[in-house]
């Protein structure tokens, strides 16, 4: 996997890249969070949106933000609640699991 990362980066790579996919199976064990901003031209105004994404069962929440540095544990357990009431057999499998 170490030759592969480093294809991966190289700039000119004389073999051809293969690509490490990252996919959890599991709900809640890996969940990716991104900061983005939408800017209104009109009104000269940057709005501040915090979009999490849960990858296992590719459930996403996005939810506006006031701050940057704005907490974002509240959202998180509002994430974990709402998967655990969607998927419940899927998250008690998950705990099961090592």
């Amino acid at each position: 996997m170490g030759k592969i990362i480093v294809d991966q980066l190289s700039k000119r790579s004389k073999t051809k890249i293969k690509h490490i996919s990252y996919y959890e199976s599991v709900p809640l064990k890996q969940i990716h969070i991104y900061t983005f901003f939408y800017n209104n031209d009109i009104l000269y105004y940057q709005y501040l949106f915090l979009m999490i994404v849960d990858i296992a069962i590719k459930y996403i929440n996005i939810v506006p933000q006031m701050r940057k540095n704005e907490s974002i544990v509240p959202h998180l357990d509002n994430l974990r609640k709402e998967v655990q009431s969607e998927f419940p057999t899927a998250v008690k499998e998950s705990n099961k699991s090592p």
